[in-house]
């Protein structure tokens, strides 16, 4: 398990009143000891740095296999992150349990390139000291590829789950980026309403110019983009998008 304390987007960021979050990261194929609490096992896929399943056993196909670990991390609430692996011959599901309360199951999208990983996030998760934390996924086929006829299914590959604090009590009023943190270029702000998708311009900033964002409501969750504007070509040129934040006053 990796820990760290951070901030919900980059360093350069200033959550104004806002303490600093905790993270924990943890391997898949390094922190989770028990890996055969499903209806079937888990295998280390040394090679991707994942937990799969064997899908060449038919009996192994559409059925969920689980790793589980003890939380010994500090008790709060956590927004959760789980880094699984696209594959082409199939979208395999997901979900995380706390004490064998299942979360939300999630889907890989079709695949762009193989083993691409991808994240699926879970918000407000509750967990405290010494909880079990388990990881499920369940293979599947989409029939797209076939060896000696049969098709092949993908194996549910995942390589970590991320937990970061999101309420420790401390107001995210506004956001501040410090002047210059994108070195001498023109940047625009913009914030994603996670419920209703709609982007919202912040503004237009300049090198010296802080960038402050403040247009966000109580509990309600975020995305942030910054794009930078290409003096040569005329254009703005997404620079990045950070994970979620929520406000709260």
């Amino acid at each position: 398990m990796k820990r760290c304390s951070t901030i919900p987007t980059l360093c350069a960021l200033m959550l104004c009143g806002q303490a600093l979050a905790e993270e924990y990261v943890f391997n898949a194929v390094t922190d989770f000891p028990e890996i055969d609490q499903g209806e079937v096992p888990f295998y280390k896929d040394v090679e991707q740095k994942a937990l799969a399943i064997d899908t060449s056993k038919t009996e192994h196909r559409n059925k969920w296999a689980r790793a589980s670990l003890v939380f010994s991390g500090e008790s709060g609430t956590y927004a959760a992150t789980l880094t699984a692996l696209r594959e082409p011959s199939g979208e395999c599901f997901y979900r995380i349990l706390v004490n064998g309360k299942s979360q939300i199951t999630v889907r890989n999208r079709e695949w762009k390139k193989e083993y691409d990983p991808t994240p699926h996030r879970w918000s407000d998760i509750e967990i405290n000291k010494g909880d079990k934390i388990s990881v499920e996924a369940r293979s599947s086929t989409n029939g797209s590829i076939k060896e000696k006829g049969d098709a092949i299914w993908a194996r549910g590959r995942w390589s970590k789950l991320t937990l970061k604090s999101i309420d420790n009590g401390a107001p995210e009023s506004s956001i501040v980026y410090p002047a210059n943190s994108f070195g001498d270029q023109k940047v625009r702000v913009s914030i994603q309403d996670m419920e209703t998708h709609a982007w919202t311009l912040i503004g237009v900033f300049e090198s010296n110019e802080d960038i402050v964002i403040d247009k966000i409501e109580e509990n309600k969750y975020y995305r942030t983009r910054i794009q930078i504007y290409d003096r040569k070509t005329g254009t703005w040129i997404t620079e990045k998008e950070f994970s979620t934040f929520r406000g709260s006053r």
